[in-house]
């Protein structure tokens, strides 16, 4: 009798992998765990992790208050007027030393001591008025807030001063810094602010009026915003958001100060600065910050734009953000958007995943389709429902929906996780974590179940011709090399085209933990022309790496 064929099997890329991750070397892991961190009495609408002098900290939006989860549990406050229709989520971001929450139908703030609804920066809007002239331009009118200031410079003779714009209410004036008293006087034309005294004459623009313009309010275009990225050029210096009312349109924040000196800032969008993209009739699904330019998508194409210096307004630089096309023909579906991958983003839509190679120069062929095998499940509607997470410690993508696909991009391979349904995702402490219903979980290497539910991964190799699909092969032996975890078990199916099946079941001995346990089982399945085998680890036994699997054959 001949000696057994050996077929060896290290790559395990291209089966069908469930709970399961795939390592840098091919092996299989079976994937962590996750524990329970916290339960709140409401949903969890929001949820975002922020490394602080004394550790990780979670801060999460339960019902309508926010809490902070760190050493202890602290209810913060509530988001005032907050209402989330439908378990709507909440954006969350830091910028500039603040938590910022967009969602529940308007946008808050919390700034280390108390949550408050972001009223909006008051800008500056002229300088060196005079009783008769509204002076110069300065910052424009805030998107979140029909309240601006005026200055201007007293000449000692008058005590009527014009002021800018369409005017509803004068809220107050001061003469550096001190209160002035004063009475508004209303006009079709234009309205004046008349002081009560005449103010002595200054060579600065001494006198500060704030006051509410009549304008038609534009808040909403900003609060009804989904989503935020942090961008700036070479620095992260504004807030972009967008996912709106008004769906074309991206909206960055500006720095805010310009009279004193300029601060990041994201409470102040100024009106004239929103970016439309396209003809005004597209839907903006992601934004993703790549080096030193902002990669834009719409359902079914993609642009950058990047922050070009303009000629200063009466000594305030400004910035335009150009929209440049990038592919005319890849875009990212409206729930899962854009995301960025080991420094290359990433977008999901219809037709699958795409890899942006580049953001820098217009070539269709920068997008290139990263190929799902159809064992995933990644079908159109499940692309059309799920969200992207990134797991950066790991380098993978993650579809989250009713289960989670995932790609590897660092490895090039995809697998999928089972038995976890979030409701939003989140990185903590280095790793992923997420929320579903009232409660926040973790991801930890040293969990071993589901906050208790024991974990079954499972790999199917498919159907295996072993070199030659017309010859007939008989299977006598088979084994697998696994990572010394003494105890560990794993099971297999066995299966030929015959419809025979065998069953085998595998047990790590004790030894040596540096060295690999390699079993070999006995195991006749005759006559076939394919034969496929499934691998499952078991609930509840100890998880091991299974790196290479043998299958020692005949042919007839």
């Amino acid at each position: 009798m001949s000696e057994l064929t050996k077929k060896i099997i290290r790559d395990f890329s291209s089966g069908a992998v469930d709970n399961f991750r795939i390592l840098a070397d091919g092996s299989l892991r079976r994937r962590d765990g996750y524990t329970r961190i916290h339960t709140f009495t409401d949903t969890v609408h929001g949820a975002l992790s922020v490394r602080e002098d004394d550790g990780d900290a979670i801060y999460a939006i339960a019902g309508t208050a926010l809490w902070r989860i760190g050493g202890t549990v602290q209810n913060l406050g509530t988001l005032p007027g907050a209402d989330f229709l439908g378990g709507a989520a909440a954006e969350m971001f830091f910028f500039a030393g603040k938590l910022y929450i967009l969602g529940g139908g308007d946008y808050f703030c919390y700034d280390g001591a108390s949550v408050s609804r972001v009223e909006g920066y008051i800008p500056l809007i002229r300088r060196n008025a005079s009783y008769f002239d509204t002076g110069t331009e300065f910052e424009r009118v805030n998107l979140l807030t029909n309240r601006v200031r005026m200055r201007f410079k007293p000449d000692g003779g008058n005590s009527q001063y014009r002021l800018w714009g369409n005017v509803a209410s004068v809220e107050s004036a001061t003469y550096n810094g001190n209160p002035l008293q004063y009475s508004f006087i209303y006009g079709a034309a234009y309205s004046l602010i008349k002081f009560a005294n005449i103010p002595a004459a200054a060579d600065t623009d001494a006198i500060e009026v704030y006051f509410t313009l009549r304008d038609a309010p534009r808040r909403g275009e900003i609060t009804s915003c989904a989503h935020a990225a942090v961008y700036g050029g070479d620095t992260d210096s504004r807030v972009f958001v967008y996912g709106g009312s008004v769906a074309s349109s991206l909206y960055p924040s500006d720095p805010q100060d310009a009279y004193v000196r300029q601060t990041l800032s994201a409470e102040y969008f100024p009106a004239g600065g929103e970016i439309t993209v396209g003809d005004g009739n597209l839907y903006v699904t992601g934004a993703v910050r790549q080096f030193d330019r902002l990669a834009i998508f719409t359902e079914d194409s993609a642009f950058y734009t990047y922050p070009k210096e303009e000629a200063p307004v009466n000594g305030v630089t400004r910035y335009s953000f150009p929209i440049l096309p990038l592919n005319s023909d890849v875009g990212a579906s409206r729930s899962g958007g854009a995301v960025l991958v080991e420094n290359e983003p990433y977008a999901l839509n219809e037709n699958g995943l795409f890899r942006f190679k580049s953001t820098s120069v217009r070539d269709e062929r920068l997008a290139v389709l990263t190929q799902a095998p159809d064992s995933v499940g990644l079908t159109r509607d499940f692309i059309n429902s799920c969200k992207l997470y990134v797991n950066r410690l790991r380098g993978e993508l993650w579809c989250v929906g009713s289960h989670i696909i995932v790609y590897n991009a660092r490895q090039n391979v995809w697998y999928r996780f089972s038995g976890i349904t979030p409701d939003l995702m989140f990185t903590h402490a280095s790793d992923a974590a997420f929320a579903s219903g009232r409660s926040l979980y973790r991801f930890s290497s040293d969990a071993a179940d589901d906050a208790g539910t024991p974990i079954t991964a499972s790999y199917d190799s498919g159907a295996l011709d072993l070199g030659d699909a017309f010859d007939c092969k008989t299977l006598y032996e088979f084994g697998v090399s696994m990572e010394r975890v003494p105890g560990a078990k794993l099971d297999c199916v066995l299966t030929g085209d015959t419809g025979e099946t065998l069953a085998l079941s595998f047990t790590v001995p004790d030894g040596d933990v540096d060295i690999p346990a390699a079993i070999r089982s006995h195991a006749r399945l005759g006559h076939a022309s394919y034969i496929r085998f499934r691998l499952t680890s078991p609930a509840g036994s100890p998880a091991a790496d299974i790196r290479e699997v043998s299958l020692g054959y005949r042919a007839r």
